[in-house]
């Protein structure tokens, strides 16, 4: 017996977690805490920064690459 993954499901929660962790992140970084894994995502991340549009963009990004690693992996893993 086999076990294949779900590469749609692998990738979706990834993405949900990528999106999550960039959230969580831009909300410390907004209170100031944290500060050096904060400034690590931004120089990491394209699109990621510490306010409101920035956050939402690293978000959006967090997601896309979750997916798009979570889908590879589960390919890859078949």
């Amino acid at each position: 017996m086999t076990t294949r993954l779900n590469s749609n499901a692998l990738g979706l929660s990834l993405a949900l977690l990528s999106g999550l962790c960039m959230l969580v992140l831009g909300l410390f970084g907004l209170v100031g805490i944290y500060e050096g894994a904060v400034q690590m995502m931004v120089d990491a991340h394209l699109f990621f920064s510490v306010d409101a549009v920035g956050i939402l963009t690293g978000i959006l990004e967090g997601a896309f690459w979750g997916y798009v690693m979570g889908a590879l992996t589960a390919v890859f893993y078949n």
